[in-house]
């Protein structure tokens, strides 16, 4: 049985592939991070002006609702960093599986 090696193209589409995982992963990740920090920190401003609004201290811990907004919103950060580096890449190659078939059949006619 004859070996098969990758032509040039799916080389330059594997090495593409790898840099779009890093590079959005790394970037996905950095903007949830800040969008979970930004969001827990106005949950928690929002828990101390209502206490300070009040007269009467409450039984309310923002801290514990600040850990509660950040523990929620953490799955949905990494669900977010796995759909952006992985599911670009996956369309990349079924699309061009098409236009290269397409290709090959405009090509034999």
């Amino acid at each position: 049985m004859e070996k098969s090696y990758p032509n040039n193209w799916q080389k330059y589409g594997a090495i593409t592939s790898i840099i779009w995982m890093l590079f959005a992963g790394i970037f996905q990740y950095r903007a949830n991070t800040k969008f979970m920090g930004e969001a827990s920190l106005s949950v928690y401003e929002t828990c101390i002006a209502k206490i300070n609004k009040e007269s009467v201290f409450e039984s309310i811990n923002c801290e514990q609702q600040l850990n509660q907004m950040h523990e929620g919103l953490l799955p949905l950060a990494e669900r977010g960093v796995l759909e952006v580096a992985l599911f670009p890449i996956f369309f990349f190659w079924i699309e061009g599986f098409i236009l290269f078939r397409i290709f090959r059949a405009i090509k034999k006619d």
